[in-house]
């Protein structure tokens, strides 16, 4: 008597571990068919991105665009080239005002000494 329950307890795990395999291995078949559709997804997906981008097919409205913006770019760089050259004209006017200030002072030193050594004789 005490043999046959040994024997439940064996095949009831062995079942519990077969259903258990049986679960895992049609999870790894549905992963498989899953897997396998993003590939086809994917190299099609190259396929066209292939045929859409290659330059002997690039469509007209992609190639005006290329030539736009390189356009874009090179007036672009012009015009940082000449915005450096306004701020560097606006330094230069912003210290005329410092400069003439001085010019003025050395211009009127040399009369003042003469008018005041003049007032002392």
């Amino acid at each position: 008597m005490t043999s046959i329950p040994v024997i439940v307890i064996a095949i009831g795990l062995n079942l519990v571990i077969a259903l258990g395999c049986f679960y895992g291995a049609w999870r790894l078949w549905q992963l498989r068919r899953s897997l396998g559709a993003i590939a086809n997804a994917l190299t099609t997906w190259e396929h066209h991105t292939d045929h859409s981008l290659n330059p002997d097919t690039l469509p007209p409205t992609i190639l005006r665009g290329q030539r736009g913006t390189a356009q874009v770019r090179y007036h672009y760089q012009r015009l940082r080239q000449q915005i450096q050259q306004l701020r560097q004209v606006m330094v230069v006017i912003s210290l005329l005002p410092v400069v003439g200030r001085r010019v003025r002072r050395l211009a009127r030193r040399p009369s003042q000494r003469r008018s005041t050594s003049r007032e002392r004789r």
